[in-house]
């Protein structure tokens, strides 16, 4: 597999917004992305513009009480956040594996806290604040659909860091 990152600047909660729709656009059954970023990084602002970018019409929530909860548009979306998994058991009962088998997206929030619970994530994303208004964003593809999916991401951010 050939390594592929994209690093960018997110200056403004438009440009998240952007970037999510963009994501959800290119995404393809059965991808698995991985968020994770400190509270207020933008893990749930960028999901909400992924769902719009699969053309789900529902309003996206943090799912942090409820676990995980699925969203349908283009694509079925299964949107989680592992902030408060306490076990293995709980990310098992959810049966991810066979609905990521079975053509879903998943995207978690919190992913590096039940990485090992987790099927293959296919892309990485960390995101962080750099100053009140800004976020840094690095996605890193861990699979073949990865870095496909990364590649024709990276096509539309041409004035940025692609690897």
């Amino acid at each position: 597999m050939t390594e592929k990152k994209i690093t960018l600047t997110l200056d403004s909660e438009s440009e998240t917004e952007s970037l999510g729709v963009a994501i959800g656009k290119h995404l393809q059954p059965g991808m698995v992305i991985g968020l994770c970023g400190t509270l207020g990084s933008g893990k749930t602002r960028l999901t909400q513009a992924i769902a719009r970018g699969l053309e789900i019409e529902q309003p996206v929530v943090s799912p942090t009480y409820t676990i995980c909860v699925p969203y349908a548009g283009r694509l079925q979306l299964l949107h989680m956040d592992a902030y408060r998994i306490a076990q293995a058991e709980e990310v098992d009962e959810l049966a991810l594996f066979e609905r990521v088998d079975d053509g879903e997206v998943l995207i978690i929030e919190w992913a590096d806290r039940i990485e090992a619970q987790l099927p293959d994530i296919d892309v990485w994303i960390k995101m962080a604040p750099t100053s009140e208004e800004t976020r840094s964003f690095e996605a890193e593809a861990r699979s073949e659909k990865g870095v496909s999916f990364l590649a024709a991401l990276g096509q539309l951010f041409n004035g940025n860091t692609v690897q």
